[in-house]
């Protein structure tokens, strides 16, 4: 099956999906939404059809590690005649459309695509996603699904799946760093990277709880208290000693001993120390991190004493050149409230902590 690694030879079909000329980029106005906001459009027959499946599985696909069911974006679906100028700007949009539409909606979705493109594309039966970039508003991102036949688009779908989500969590995480980084606590980036050579983006409000090191060890908190919420980022570094550092057990073992020695709900109180919650066991799994092999968990947190709990994410690196073992956590307390955005938020940071 195709995949989504090969959209580029579509570029060698010279496709053009879009039957009008983009406007001149100056012309454009700024794509709107928020980063985890994406228009979907589609037909009601192929909404509730396997294809319709497909593309539930992709984009509600629940967020793993949560107590509470939340999805992975926040899909706006809508239908064809709807999609008109003031939705056209909106940031992330996928369009799902059969080339054998007979429906008024999915004959709709066929004038999105000029002749020449339709005849290309029945004509490889391989070609099913197309991305697109600015075509309606600057700053916008675009996926274009299209097929022949819905079961085997709905199995192309699938099949690629885990790079479906991956070139959207890249682009939402983009968007979300462009927002939470708009003021930064210089400051505090400047002390934390004279003393541990690590270089961070630290959002306004965030400030520092603890930060030790001794030897090739050491560690930093970081944290923002807010009527709503409380959340922290934590980096943890030792030296790196063997493979099995990365096993699961070994992580959450580090992880336990971790949260035993620096976090309490009250230092008074010894017993407070904060645990990993083993009764919803956390999601692992291997990821890229800017081009570095790392283990990604998601899962929740509780002190010792039951007393509070929340979510959190994390990652276990390894700095080559130094020799050194990272594990960055962000973790989120916030009673009441949905967690996806704020955890989101956490995680971009995560994404920036950089060693050179």
């Amino acid at each position: 099956m195709q995949k989504l690694g090969n959209w580029v030879c579509l570029a060698a079909f010279a496709i053009v999906l879009m039957s009008c000329q983009n406007s001149p980029e100056e012309l454009l106005k700024t794509a709107k939404g928020k980063p985890e906001e994406i228009l979907i459009i589609m037909d009601t027959v192929l909404r509730n059809s396997k294809v319709g499946e497909a593309i539930d599985s992709i984009f509600q696909e629940k967020i793993p590690g949560l107590l509470q069911s939340e999805p992975r974006y926040k899909c706006i679906f809508i239908k064809p005649f709807v999609f008109q100028e003031g939705l056209r700007e909106y940031g992330n949009i996928v369009t799902v459309a059969m080339l054998n539409a007979t429906t008024p909606e999915g004959l709709y979705m066929l004038n999105l695509f000029s002749e020449n493109t339709l005849t290309k594309i029945r004509q490889d039966t391989s070609l099913f996603l197309h991305q697109g970039k600015d075509e309606y508003a600057k700053g916008q991102h675009l996926l274009h699904i299209f097929g022949m036949d819905e079961e085997v688009l709905a199995q192309q779908l699938l099949a690629n799946k885990t790079k479906i989500q991956d070139y959207f969590d890249k682009i939402v995480r983009e968007k979300t760093a462009k927002l939470l980084f708009e003021e930064r606590n210089t400051t505090l980036e400047k002390e934390i990277f004279q003393e541990h050579q690590l270089n961070l983006k630290i959002p306004i409000g965030f400030l520092l709880a603890k930060s030790e090191k001794k030897d090739k060890e050491g560690f930093i908190w970081i944290r923002q208290m807010d009527k709503r919420f409380d959340r922290s980022v934590i980096i943890h570094y030792e030296p790196y000693r063997s493979k099995s550092q990365f096993l699961a057990d070994s992580v959450l073992a580090l992880r336990d001993s971790i949260c035993k020695q620096h976090l309490y709900e009250d230092p008074a109180r010894p017993h407070t120390f904060l645990v990993t919650e083993r009764l919803l066991p956390p999601d692992v799994q291997p990821v890229n991190l800017n081009n570095r092999y790392a283990l990604q968990l998601r899962g929740m947190w509780r002190t010792n004493h039951l007393s509070m709990g929340g979510a959190f994410i994390s990652f276990v690196w390894v700095h080559e050149k130094s020799g050194t073992l990272y594990y960055t956590e962000g973790f989120l307390y916030a009673p009441g409230s949905t967690k996806r955005d704020l955890l989101r938020e956490l995680e971009v940071m995560l994404w920036n902590v950089v060693r050179e």
